[in-house]
């Protein structure tokens, strides 16, 4: 009988998850376009120039000039077409291609009718789509039927990202609020879908969500104290071009891509502290509050630090190549702290950081508690 009310309420959950997405979805194609042109997909049928030489002196060796190359377009409207197309390369848009090599052409229309077409970068649909299929095998030979269950998890979030999070906040919601609904949910969710419902997986999804609204929080004031918002983030120029058309609410972007990235690693953290506990109580079910909650904490503190290291070691490595500018150029290190992009950075790193350390004594708390309750029920 219970299995069958889960199995409902699953195919429930699902129909209303696709209908919100269509809603969701439905008037996208009624944004204003503020694209330069079209993008398709093309390969290149034969190389009819190359004047491009490597470069040791400056490019490490990469091939700089042009090429004239003929280019059957596979995609689009104008699919089938063949262009003989000049490419250009430099150090910075550097696309050198062979026979049989997959492109991304950019197709720019003109008013008249006509069109010219442009190399624009490689295609690597391919390339990625084989390396997530080989990531999510791995993960469903490996982990079995859990690691199937987290595919799903994945999935799930990834799809409530890219069609409800994003298309809301380009509609001009509010991207706080939308935010922290979206932590909400997919910590609901994921946990459901990963161990279904049980005290550890309530114990997660408390400790989870209370964590991630603790450092969004602390960020908050941060923000409001150190002037720091949306419009200090990078393509900040770009988005205020598309609000002039689409209204978007960039101030609080920040906020919300703190929140959404503080939220995996709490949410790994909340549930390796609720197993562990559950383990000990089932190895003894006499155990007290205190001795759960200890077993909790200590726990909590070996993963708080490697968790809080990978978080710190994961912004630092999104900002090597500005780290590596700061000290070529020799900028003292007073104006490199207070530089928009460092402390945003340092407010990212840290603010995960404390939804991770205000998640540990949480998940230790309520685990423990709610466990002392089963055995007084």
């Amino acid at each position: 009988m219970k299995q069958s009310v889960r199995y409902i309420s699953g195919i429930l959950f699902l129909i209303v998850y696709v209908v919100l997405i269509y809603v969701v979805n439905r008037g996208n194609a009624s944004f204003q376009a503020v694209s330069a042109g079209n993008y398709v997909s093309g390969v290149v049928v034969s190389v009819i120039e190359d004047n491009t030489e490597p470069d040791y002196e400056y490019s490490e060796g990469l091939r700089l000039g042009s090429q004239k190359l003929k280019i059957k377009m596979t995609g689009g409207k104008h699919k089938g077409e063949i262009h003989e197309v000049t490419n250009s390369l430099s150090a910075l848009y550097n696309v050198y291609a062979k026979e049989g090599t997959k492109v991304m052409l950019l197709v720019t229309e003109q008013t008249n009718g006509s069109y010219n077409v442009s190399v624009y970068s490689y295609d690597r649909t391919g390339i990625l789509g084989a390396f997530v299929l080989v990531f999510f095998i791995a993960m469903c030979v490996i982990g079995g039927k859990k690691g199937i269950k987290a595919v799903a998890g994945l999935v799930f979030t990834v799809l409530s990202i890219m069609c409800i999070l994003v298309p809301l906040a380009a509609r001009g919601y509010d991207v706080t609020g939308i935010a922290i609904v979206f932590v909400i949910i997919v910590t609901i969710v994921v946990f459901m879908i990963i161990d279904g419902i049980k005290f550890k997986t309530a114990a997660a999804m408390v400790s989870t969500i209370g964590g991630v609204l603790f450092a969004g929080l602390t960020s908050i004031i941060v923000e409001k104290y150190g002037h720091l918002s949306g419009y200090n983030m990078e393509a900040a120029e770009n988005l205020m071009l598309i609000s002039s058309q689409n209204v978007i609410r960039i101030r609080g972007l920040l906020t919300a891509c703190i929140l959404i990235a503080a939220l995996g690693a709490v949410m790994d953290v909340a549930m390796s502290i609720s197993s562990a506990v559950c383990e000990v109580y089932e190895a003894d079910k006499r155990q007290t509050f205190i001795k759960l909650f200890k077993s909790g904490m200590n726990v909590g503190r070996d993963a708080m630090g490697t968790m809080a290291n990978t978080l710190i070691l994961a912004f630092a490595g999104s900002s090597l190549n500005l780290l590596l500018l700061v000290f070529s150029y020799g900028i003292p290190f007073y104006r490199f702290l207070n530089t928009d992009q460092i402390a945003i950075e340092i407010l990212q790193a840290v603010g995960g950081s404390l939804g991770i350390i205000s998640a540990v004594p949480i998940a230790a708390a309520v685990v423990s508690g709610l466990l002392c309750w089963k055995k007084t029920t």
